[in-house]
């Protein structure tokens, strides 16, 4: 029978004795180090309790930020995942709503196939066109 390679998801305890681990290096008392952090105490009491089972990350990196420490996503190698920086906008579009993750996207051009030039005439700077597009229907392997 092969062992199970993915390491079992950590408990809410686990989160908080990784807390409490983090502020027993600080050597501070639970107030001091909600200051330190930009937490209220009672809000770090809950999540070093376990009261508060399923802190989100962004609270967990705030708690860990003054020891060095943050969240990551890693592989089955224990290796840290990187995603490519994101330096404009362009995966939103005109009204501020996210383009699907879940299908292709690309550049539209003024020689390639867009669902949008029926609608629009268009000059190669006009804001109508978006800077990106996405394929409406998915392309299953065969």
């Amino acid at each position: 029978m092969p062992a199970d390679p993915v390491p079992a998801d950590p408990v809410p305890d686990q989160w908080a004795l990784v807390v409490r681990l983090a502020r027993s290096i600080t050597r501070l008392s639970q107030r001091e180090y909600a200051v330190v952090a930009g937490v209220s105490k009672s809000r770090l009491g809950r999540v070093e309790s376990g009261a508060r089972d399923d802190p989100p990350v962004s609270l967990l990196n705030q708690l860990l930020a003054p020891v060095g420490w943050r969240i990551c996503a890693v592989d089955l190698s224990s290796r840290a995942i990187n995603l490519p920086p994101r330096v404009d906008d362009s995966y939103f579009d005109g009204a501020g709503r996210r383009l699907p993750a879940h299908l292709e996207q690309y550049r539209p051009t003024h020689y390639g196939r867009w669902w949008g030039w029926e609608r629009i005439a268009w000059w190669p700077d006009d804001p109508a066109v978006p800077a990106r597009s996405f394929v409406r229907r998915r392309r299953y392997p065969r």
